[in-house]
């Protein structure tokens, strides 16, 4: 077993107010990705514990780096054996710590097992670094951060029926820390529809209102998300549809 930490802060950084604490558990490659991308956040102090390998062991010493400074998140690379990283994922939990789970197993019933164990929220490795910043914050603050829930889209022959799922949007609005208006969500709710003029046709207003919700808030949200760029309402209707905000049944 490894224990890495970063370099200490600078005379800079040591002025600013107390900075979350993330502990990052992993294979050492993946730790030091995971370490530049948030390198530069300058409200966080990382440390890292590398090369993993006995549940026991990776328990006694987080609950030694906790006690000595404590670890507002332990970020969990959830890399090699499920069943380990399940075990060392409920002992953390009972002990106290805030656990966030870094995989790329996010369907209902893994997020679900996450829950149970203890987990605060679980990142997919598909998300943005964006994503993942959100998250850690989250967590830290006492909040739990779970990715939306996956609605499966049923395989049959019939026409299928466009669904709009509230709940799923709720969920990414939240997660990018929006608040959604009565006219997003409205908006949201059409973005199917062929351009803002029949937008602003089914909801009574002006097709420039709802041209300016749409590249002020709507792709916004979609695009801190995400991660991509958002130019049109094509383009952000078919990213909803890949968060399951819109599926076919």
């Amino acid at each position: 077993m490894v224990q890495t930490s970063v370099p200490p802060p600078t005379s800079s950084q040591a002025s600013v107010e107390r900075r979350l604490r993330v502990l990052i558990l992993g294979q050492e490659l993946r730790v030091e990705q995971l370490e530049l991308i948030l390198a530069d956040e300058r409200d966080m102090k990382l440390s890292s514990l590398v090369d993993l390998t006995a549940i026991d062991s990776t328990f006694a010493l987080v609950q030694r780096q906790n006690k000595t400074q404590r670890v507002d998140v332990v970020l969990i690379d959830w890399d090699g054996d499920s069943a380990d990283n399940m075990q060392l994922l409920k002992s953390l939990s009972s002990a106290g710590l805030r656990c966030l789970v870094l995989t790329w197993q996010v369907m209902p019933s893994d997020i679900a097992a996450y829950r149970q164990a203890g987990a605060w929220g679980c990142v997919s490795t598909r998300a943005s670094s964006r994503h993942l910043l959100i998250a850690l914050r989250h967590v830290a603050q006492g909040k739990l951060s779970f990715p939306p829930a996956v609605v499966l889209a049923t395989d049959q022959r019939a026409p299928r029926q466009l669904m709009f799922y509230p709940e799923v949007l709720q969920d990414v609005a939240h997660m990018v820390g929006h608040q959604l208006s009565p006219t997003e969500f409205r908006i949201f709710e059409r973005l199917n529809e062929a351009d803002a003029v029949e937008i602003a046709r089914s909801l009574d207003l002006e097709p420039g209102t709802i041209r300016t919700e749409l590249s002020t808030n709507i792709f916004r949200i979609l695009r801190e998300y995400t991660g991509k760029k958002i130019k049109n309402q094509k383009q952000a209707f078919q990213e909803a549809l890949s968060l399951r905000i819109f599926a076919y049944q």
